[in-house]
């Protein structure tokens, strides 16, 4: 009987080993990540190659999506040289605009530093306005440290949002 209960207990526990043993394995497994994400920043960096400016358009539109969504768990830093060079040169203000954006969602130090450096020769004022609320948020009250050009813009921003009037329009009563 003692016999018994000892290569009951030897099963049991042996069961809970194999069960906690393959919980670790599948923990393991889960921790790897998917193969897509080790490529993605090719494929979006490659996509952006594209000479349809809607190709362009929609692939920024997914590098903001995946960044957002998958944080610091997704390599998106292969596409971050060809974002500066369309916020940089590309014709469509509209790529430029979600190009900005797209770097803001990555978080790549190296591209901020650069589009802090070129935003004075964007020729875009709404392009020059998003990239200054993207670096304001980036570096708060040390953004306009060292760059007088951005202070300057800045200023512009700020005069041009005093004259516009943000008051809804009136409803008009409807009897």
């Amino acid at each position: 009987m003692f016999t018994r209960r000892i290569s009951v207990a030897l099963f049991a526990a042996s069961f809970c080993f194999a069960i906690t043993a393959d919980a670790q394995h599948v923990r393991v497994e889960s921790e790897r990540p998917a193969v897509w994400t080790m490529f993605v920043g090719q494929q979006i960096a490659e996509s952006l190659e594209s000479p349809s400016a809607d190709i362009r358009v929609k692939s920024l539109e997914n590098i903001i999506l995946l960044a957002r969504s998958y944080g610091d768990d997704l390599d998106l830093t292969e596409a971050v040289p060809k974002l500066l060079s369309i916020y940089k040169s590309d014709d469509d203000e509209r790529c430029r605009l979600a190009a900005v954006v797209g770097l803001h969602a990555i978080n790549d130090e190296a591209g901020f530093q650069l589009i802090r450096k070129s935003i004075a020769l964007q020729p875009s004022k709404r392009v020059q306005h998003a990239t200054l609320a993207v670096l304001m948020d980036h570096y708060g009250p040390d953004t306009f440290e060292g760059a007088e050009d951005m202070a300057g813009i800045a200023e512009s921003v700020l005069e041009y949002y005093d004259s516009v009037s943000l008051t809804p329009p009136a409803i008009a009563a409807v009897h």
